[in-house]
Order: C-alpha cells, then structure tokens, then sequence
C-alpha cells in the first residue's frame, strides 16, 4: 500500500528563533522553522505539475474567505477570477473537501506539457526522495507551480 502525500503544498513557513543562551549553543548554526503544509490525499495526484489546460474559479463562500482563498504560497485564488491550474491543483480544489467552493472547467484528456518552472522532487544517488517525511519537498520549496 501507498503512504504519504504526492503533492505537499506549503501555505506558510516562519523562522523559530532560538533566543535562550544555553539552547543556542547546543543548536549551533541549525535553523527551524514553523511550516503549514496544505496536504491531500486524493488517488490521481501526479509527481509533476502537468498542464491540461484546465480552469478554477473560486466562488468565495468559504466562511472568512469572502475574497479570496490562499491553497499554498502560489495559489492565491481571487473570488470569481479565473485561474489556469495543474491537474493536482484541480484536483485539490475539484476532488476534495474543497469541491462546493470551487468550479473546475476542463478535465486531463489533453496533455500540454509540464507547467514552466514545475518542481520536480529532488532525488538522491538511490532514487530516494531527500526529505521522505515532507513527501520529497524540501522546506525552502513548494509543491505548487501553476
């Protein structure tokens, strides 16, 4: 069986400083964070960010959403705008709990490439993703792209 998350989708990240002396010299130079991550578990999530020409629209009827509504640090969707997605991304907003506040136009029968800029997992000499735990995204990448 599979586990994890294909597609993890950072919505925020902030510095943690460490401001007690003796911590900070145990620590040395390491450097953490507070991440949010916006993940799904949803069944056609791809590795990559692939182009199908498909739309959403965000309907602004999430409660304290009015405006907009803020998937990850890439996708900020505008009330009633327009916005051309990846298919994970449709999915994400079309497949999930998200779906009765967002209306996906297109489906993935035509392929149009990559999206410019795609993040592909990094990998190692073995294959392996280099941050397993965050589902092979890095804290200073995100998952989005489109």
């Amino acid at each position: 069986a599979k586990v994890g998350f294909t597609d993890v989708r950072k919505l925020e990240m902030s510095p943690i400083e460490v401001n007690d002396p003796e911590l900070k010299d145990i620590v040395g130079e390491a450097k953490f964070f507070s991440i949010t991550y916006r993940c799904f578990k949803l069944p056609d999530l791809e590795s990559l960010c692939e182009d199908y020409g498909q739309i959403a629209y965000y309907k602004g009827t999430l409660p304290g959403h009015r405006h907009f509504y803020q998937l990850d640090d890439g996708h900020r969707f505008e009330t009633g705008r327009p916005m051309l997605v990846c298919g994970n991304s449709a999915s994400m907003v079309g497949e999930s709990w998200l779906a009765p506040h967002f209306e996906v136009l297109g489906d993935r029968s035509v392929h149009f490439g990559l999206f410019e800029g795609c993040y592909a997992p990094k990998n190692d000499a073995k294959g392996q993703g280099a941050d397993t735990a965050l589902g092979g995204f890095l804290a200073e990448s995100s998952g989005s792209c489109c």
